[in-house]
């Protein structure tokens, strides 16, 4: 089996992410999961409780996505690729080891 985290690591578009987290403190990557993926991770959010504030899924429950994209995409050489990069970007380079969760 492949890497369950696919993304273009093109320059410009890790350079788009790090400007998005710098201006708006997040940034959306798309296309990165596989329908089957997403598909099955919006059933379970669909069925998890929501915040006092109705607004969020509460989602602190590991064992609930063992099983699911969200639990494996840290062990993802892509992901870790890129986070690293953007890590780069934000911080001028500093090269540190960092847990992926």
């Amino acid at each position: 089996m492949g890497d369950i985290f696919k993304y273009s690591a093109a320059a410009e578009l890790i350079r788009s992410l790090a400007d998005n987290m710098d201006r708006q403190g997040f940034a959306c990557l798309a296309n990165c999961l596989s329908d089957d993926d997403l598909k099955q991770l919006r059933s379970l959010v669909r069925g998890a409780g929501l915040d006092p504030t109705g607004k969020y899924a509460v989602l602190q429950d590991k064992k609930t996505f063992s099983e699911t994209a969200l639990a494996k995409i840290p062990a993802s050489t892509e992901f870790q690729l890129l986070c690293r990069e953007l890590l780069r970007l934000s911080e001028s380079g500093a090269a540190t080891e960092r847990d992926f969760y």
